[in-house]
């Protein structure tokens, strides 16, 4: 690559950069990193323009007497004028005149010379132009420019009056709505039209690089959904699976990473449409009954991947969305999956996959997020019965060697607990204590001291039922409990007795690994506090205490400015512990600090801190 340097006001052309097939004149073949002068010498437009000058009459004639120079001064090649230089590949041109001409200024936009774009008003005049051969032609022509050019579509939908100029790696700089008004009107053309827009798009999709030019050029995978060729489900092959292909075939960590900036920026239409468009492919492909070749099941798998990749990349950018953008929880579910696909051959596959790193099958566990409650349920169980089988296979060889002589202690086969009620909390905790980590793995057995009767799930589901109402229980002080919501959260007072909250997270395994269901009463902030789903924020605290939740929005809706006289409002929260009222500071002197408008946000923010964190 290199670079053409003209300076007008001088008449000078230079160049630097790399000279790999060599200059003419100076035979550099190397990299040059300071600007060199061509060796020809050009007149600037004021001299230009004064010889000229010189050379005419009164009449705007040349004169007798100036005849013989401009003769001389057509000749004399060193007398021409540089209008316009351009630099590409191992080529340089230098546009010249002989006469004085204004140089072309690249500062200024020049309106005979505009890029060709996809506009609202030529889709409508498209769509309703008259049937005549010519106009039919010059229809066909400008589409053809358009479609069969990403630049032309890069170009078009542009943000105004000049924000597109400001297109970085967070800003994509087109008008999503632009996009989809255009395109809909685009849908009711004429057939002949319609077939167009399949050529020139499948020929788009085929040239799309591993890596784009520069961050214009990866609006083309904004815009190409929302055309309305997407939706025939029959362009699987030719459309829909190439242009997720693409997308993913885009590296992560450079131009794969800046779309994903951009679907964040453009928000809920690109992240629904991907859905709408490609949850229905992934069915279509699983139903398919491939049986003419082997080939073509290869085929199939390659594009389902391409399409499960393309759904797993909106799904991780549609996690990071701002609430007002937020998707459902279910948007990414598919229902039909359970029907479709046998869960548990899926898992196996998924599990040895784990062993022999064959990534050649492929495994909707790796896309769980396609799951709903249904099928991870099912997972869920499938998942501990074989975990079970393995820890119960384990003990049964480990004891058989004993038998042979080896020095080893005989392990049992079940998580046995034995329990008295009266100390049901302490008893189930000190032995547990004593388990190691794969006993946990066993299936639990539970017998309460001085009973009859063998635990065949009776007595395990009473088990869980007695220790979660007992730790439930006020007089052990772990949790506060929040009346208007039924729900619970954890007292700030009993953080220290660590072993205890250990053995809620344990009790939750067991149950969950027993197939058993327990009241542990959470709002949806400690989930979100497990997934590392955000910050946690006033809305929050709507689940947990809805009147703490009015109250605290009621301070920052306050507008006028005798908030601090009208609510009387400190830096402290009161709480209780064991029936005494204390109060707490939320930052240091925050008893003397009162509540105002230039800090009642930082209020809230440090009163909903206290509470969840």
């Amino acid at each position: 690559s290199h670079t053409v340097i003209f300076h007008p006001n001088i008449g000078q052309v230079s160049a630097f950069g790399l000279a790999c097939a060599g200059d003419q004149d100076t035979k550099i073949t190397s990299y040059i990193t300071v600007p060199q002068k061509l060796p020809i010498r050009f007149l600037s437009y004021n001299t230009m323009k004064q010889l000229q000058k010189q050379t005419l009459d009164d009449n705007g004639y040349l004169s007798s007497r100036n005849k013989s120079k401009q003769n001389d001064t057509q000749i004399n090649q060193q007398n021409i004028q540089v209008i316009g230089i351009y630099a590409g590949g191992h080529q340089t041109f230098i546009r010249i005149s002989l006469q004085a001409q204004p140089p072309d200024d690249y500062r200024t936009y020049s309106k005979n010379r505009p890029i060709l774009e996809l506009t609202l008003d030529f889709a409508i005049w498209l769509r309703h132009a008259p049937e005549s051969t010519e106009t039919m032609k010059e229809a066909k022509r400008k589409l053809s420019r358009m479609f069969n050019s990403e630049a032309c579509l890069n170009g078009s939908f542009l943000l105004l009056p000049d924000a597109h100029y400001r297109t970085s790696s967070n800003n994509p700089g087109i008008d999503i709505d632009k996009v989809i008004g255009v395109m809909e009107k685009l849908r009711s053309c004429d057939p002949t039209i319609q077939n167009l827009l399949f050529e020139h798009i499948q020929s788009i999709l085929l040239s799309l690089p591993e890596t784009a030019p520069c961050f214009e050029a990866l609006r083309i995978y904004l815009i190409l959904p929302f055309c309305h060729i997407f939706e025939n489900e029959d362009m699987l092959e030719t459309i829909t699976a190439p242009f997720a292909q693409a997308t993913t075939r885009l590296k992560q960590k450079a131009d794969g990473r800046v779309l994903d900036y951009w679907i964040l920026n453009v928000g809920r239409n690109f992240v629904d449409r991907i859905l709408e468009l490609y949850k229905p492919l992934v069915i279509k492909i699983i139903r398919i009954n491939p049986s003419s070749s082997k080939l073509a099941a290869q085929q199939y798998q390659v594009l389902l991947k391409a399409i499960l990749e393309l759904l797993k990349k909106v799904h991780n950018v549609s996690c990071n969305m701002a609430k007002p953008e937020l998707l459902a929880y279910d948007a990414f579910y598919m229902k039909e999956l359970n029907d479709s696909i046998d869960l548990k051959k899926d898992y196996n596959y998924w599990r040895v996959r784990q062993h022999i790193g064959d990534r050649s099958i492929i495994s909707f566990c790796d896309y769980s997020f396609l799951f709903d409650l249904k099928a991870k349920i099912l997972l869920l169980q499938y998942h501990g019965q074989l975990e079970m089988q393995e820890a119960i296979q384990n003990a049964f060889l480990h004891n058989f060697q004993t038998m042979f002589g080896a020095h080893v202690d005989t392990v049992n086969p079940l998580l046995v607990l034995h329990i008295n009620r009266k100390t049901i909390v302490q008893d189930t905790v000190n032995q547990l204590d004593k388990q190691k980590e794969e006993d946990f793995k066993k299936p639990l057995q539970v017998y309460f001291n001085n009973e009859e009767g063998l635990d065949a799930g009776g007595i395990r589901k009473e088990f869980f039922l007695l220790l979660t109402k007992e730790i439930l229980d006020p007089k052990y002080g772990m949790f506060i409990f929040y009346e208007e919501t039924n729900t619970i959260w954890f007292s700030e007072y009993m953080i220290e007795d660590i072993a205890l909250y250990k053995l809620i997270g344990t009790l939750c395994a067991l149950a969950i690994y027993n197939l058993t269901i327990i009241d542990l009463p959470f709002p949806l902030a400690l989930y979100k506090k497990l997934l590392k789903k955000g910050k946690i924020d006033l809305d929050d605290m709507k689940s947990l205490s809805p009147a703490i939740y009015r109250s605290l929005t009621s301070v920052l809706n306050y507008t006028n400015n005798d908030l601090e006289t009208t609510l009387c409002f400190a830096f402290v929260i009161e709480r209780e512990f064991y029936g005494e009222k204390r109060e707490i500071e939320l930052k240091p002197g925050g008893a003397s600090i009162m509540v105002n408008q230039n800090n009642k946000q930082e209020f809230v923010d440090l009163y909903i801190d206290y509470i969840f964190n």
